[in-house]
């Protein structure tokens, strides 16, 4: 017959038994209390993990930003060319084509004119 993964305690009363991981937590979490040579090389670890973790990721950090101002400089050269020479399909002006097209755009002139407006 095979033995339970779990242990009674005569303390563990209404809440049932305790597994034998949490009891190998709560030795390893004292150890680490203690300064026990186990806990301090956990500890290491985790250290040595999260620094590899945070080198990581500043190294994709600076590849993004490098990539992100390659971008907006391409973005700027692009804007520039673009504003510095004029459009060929609209046409060079610098008044109103036909002025007869104002009169939609303005009030009337005269008062007693209706007060109705486009804009």
């Amino acid at each position: 017959m095979r033995m339970s993964s779990t242990v009674m305690r005569k303390d563990d009363g209404a809440y049932g038994s305790r597994r034998r991981s949490s009891d190998e937590e709560v030795r390893r979490s004292r150890e680490r209390r203690s300064g026990g040579l186990e806990g301090e090389e956990e500890e290491l670890e985790q250290l040595e993990k999260m620094d590899n973790g945070i080198s990581l990721l500043q190294r994709i950090k600076n590849k993004l930003l490098h990539h992100l101002l390659s971008s907006s400089l391409d973005v700027l050269r692009f804007l520039n060319n673009v504003d510095s020479k004029p459009d060929p399909l609209l046409p060079q002006t610098t008044g109103a084509v036909n002025s007869t097209w104002d009169q939609w755009f303005e009030r009337p002139k005269e008062a007693k004119r209706c007060g109705c407006f486009i804009l």
